[in-house]
């Protein structure tokens, strides 16, 4: 990710946030994503509120590393109809295309209602090869989801869609992380036939 690419996103960025509310969780994010760099908060009490007032920006932001700097600083603009939309933040070349597309899955995951559906559509995309798509990272973030719903199935066909699920997930996770979220998930659904 080169900082070009950065400020042309900043530059050509026209997803603009639609609402005061977003608007503060885009600002968070930005404050979160300074505070990461940082290792300490960028506002305190005294400078958020002059920040509000004035639009002078805290001087820790200049110890921001260029790439995060034009990020955050996108984030808490002081006019709330200026941030970026999180979809907007998504496409920037801040982001990882893991987290782009763990993203993706997991929204249109959490739009479903019915575990039974939900099992379905992540069987049926880890199948197609969304988890190998988003790399071990983004089968990461997306098995604390998915996994309870393997625990869960109780027909025929949810365990098919459960064993599917299993299968690609233990493709696309590195040992650690199948220890630490699959073993256990197996483990239940062994207690549970007992």
């Amino acid at each position: 990710m080169g900082y070009q690419e950065l400020l042309l996103w900043k530059q050509t960025s026209s997803s603009k946030i639609s609402s005061k509310r977003s608007a503060g969780d885009i600002f968070a994010v930005g404050c979160i994503l300074a505070e990461l760099q940082l290792g300490k908060p960028l506002f305190g009490l005294s400078s958020l509120a002059s920040y509000l007032e004035t639009g002078v920006l805290p001087s820790s932001v200049q110890e921001l590393p260029h790439h995060v700097n034009v990020v955050v600083e996108a984030c808490i603009q002081k006019e709330w109809n200026r941030r970026p939309s999180a979809k907007c933040l998504l496409e920037s070349p801040y982001f990882p295309k893991s987290v782009k597309s763990s993203y993706l899955f997991l929204a249109s995951f959490h739009l479903l209602a019915k575990d039974e559906s939900r099992l379905q559509y992540a069987a049926t995309f880890a199948k197609r090869g969304a988890l190998r798509r988003m790399g071990a990272f983004g089968a990461e973030m997306c098995a604390p989801y998915c996994l309870p719903l393997v625990v869960n199935s109780s027909s025929d066909a949810e365990a098919e869609w459960a064993y599917v699920l299993l299968t690609e997930f233990l493709k696309c996770l590195e040992s650690e992380a199948v220890i630490r979220l699959v073993v256990p998930s197996v483990q239940r659904i062994l207690q549970a036939s007992y």
